[in-house]
């Protein structure tokens, strides 16, 4: 190469620097610039002037502990815009439990479902002296609940003071959550703070309750607790699982019925679920607590109710305005005996509605398993009959322990039915989510629930 040649392209390539240095200078200078256009918004770790993706932040907060996000909104605007699009819904759900250490307890969030039990990465022990600040952290955040669970652990003596700290939390200012769908309270010896809790979350609008507690021993506390559920003026659906005391006087009773039926004539509840000891439950007190609420659709009384508090004449007009009338038989044995009030029953029902049934069938653990299938056979069997005789469907749910192959033994009773005695011929049976049972004008949708899954 001649010597001007190399000169033209030794100046060539200094200019091409140059050029390149100055383009990079630019690049810098305009990311520095819009550094300081974006840096009061809180998008800028300043110590780098890196000017994070919008994308880069999201994924980064995904990675943060939800509890832990909720500082973060405080940094800035935009910060708190980027941490609230992270979480997967407006309403949240999740669980407050005390510990089975009495000095923590655990806050979980619920992202996959209600029923969702094993939280992982989004469960949080908290230690008690942090608890109640936590909490109000949590709280002035999230203010409508999909669900709010509130339990105690397996240290119960412990929950009181936990239950305080719930209160104080609820109560700092703006931590007052302004909507649940569903409050699901466990109280386990329904004392008077417990009952506090009941009144503090009552101020707020609640569609769904669900209430697990003790008969109260007084009856001041039993008045204060049901007059805190009828103060809950939204609730459209009330589920309450009396638990048993022992030794508790016969007083408490009378006074806790009381109260409970005057709670229940000022609710205008939609759906009303008992899950307990029906025996007091009788065609008196479904006329006195339901009679004029005609809002109500769904009725269930899943324990040892008698099928004739159903079929009075006063009642029936009740049973008529129902969508879903959901009894539960705890024996395995059938209710032959009570086969006339049940076709009544049915037949006061609309259409449309239904008449949803749980029955136990017989434990036997002893290959094959014979009585099993035999007693799902016949609990089929006697279902068809009923709804064929009334022309009412029939939600049958049976239920069986782990260990009884409850697959495996429905298919077999229902193959039994068309061979052994009483046979029934021209059966048809559809299989989609659930199995359905055709022959005539009956219809029966057998479920299949497994130990101690819910109606």
């Amino acid at each position: 190469m001649s010597p001007n040649k190399l000169r033209r392209s030794l100046k060539s390539s200094k200019s091409t620097d140059t050029r390149a240095k100055k383009t990079k200078t630019a690049v810098i200078n305009e990311k520095i610039q819009n550094v300081k256009e974006v840096d009061d918004c809180g998008c800028i770790l300043q110590s780098d002037k890196t000017h994070l993706d919008h994308l880069v932040v999201y994924n980064l907060l995904k990675q943060v502990h939800f509890l832990d996000r909720v500082p973060l909104e405080l940094i800035s605007h935009y910060l708190a815009n980027v941490t609230q699009s992270t979480y997967k819904t407006e309403k949240v759900s999740i669980l407050i439990e005390s510990a089975h250490r009495g000095d923590h307890c655990l806050i979980g969030l619920l992202e996959r479902g209600l029923k969702r039990r094993y939280f992982g990465k989004n469960e949080l022990y908290v230690l008690k002296k942090k608890f109640q600040s936590t909490l109000e952290q949590f709280f002035t955040r999230f203010k409508r609940f999909e669900l709010l669970q509130i339990r105690s652990g397996l240290l119960k003596a412990d929950w009181e003071p936990f239950s305080t700290l719930i209160i104080e939390a609820i109560s700092a200012s703006n931590a007052v959550p302004m909507e649940i769908k569903r409050c699901d309270l466990c109280l386990p010896s329904c004392t008077a703070e417990e009952i506090r809790l009941v009144e503090t979350l009552s101020a707020t609008t609640i569609e769904e309750l669900s209430l697990s507690c003790m008969t109260p021993e007084t009856c001041d506390l039993s008045k204060r607790l049901w007059a805190a559920v009828t103060s809950c003026h939204n609730l459209c659906s009330f589920e309450f699982r009396p638990q048993r005391r022992p030794k508790i006087p016969h007083s408490c009773n009378e006074f806790a019925n009381v109260h409970f039926r005057t709670c229940l004539q000022s609710l205008p509840l939609e759906q009303f679920r008992f899950r307990g000891d029906a025996r007091f439950v009788d065609e008196s007190f479904l006329l006195e607590t339901f009679g004029a609420n005609t809002n109500l659709k769904q009725l269930f009384i899943t324990h040892s109710c008698p099928t004739r508090a159903f079929a009075g004449d006063s009642v029936l007009p009740i049973i008529s305005r129902l969508q879903t009338l959901g009894l539960y038989f705890h024996s395995s044995k059938l209710p032959q005996n009570e086969a006339v009030e049940l076709a009544k029953i049915l037949r006061a029902l609309p259409e449309s509605s239904r008449l949803a049934v749980s029955q136990f069938v017989d434990f036997d653990f002893r290959p094959p398993i014979r009585k099993n299938i035999k007693g799902a056979a016949n609990s089929m069997r006697f279902w068809l009959r009923l709804s064929e005789q009334a022309s009412r469907p029939i939600h049958l749910s049976l239920k069986y322990s782990e260990e009884m192959e409850p697959v495996g033994t429905t298919e077999k009773a229902i193959k039994s039915l068309t061979r052994s005695q009483p046979i029934i011929d021209n059966l048809i049976v559809e299989r989609k989510r659930e199995i359905v049972l055709k022959h005539n004008r009956a219809v029966v949708v057998v479920k299949i629930l497994i130990n101690s899954s819910s109606n």
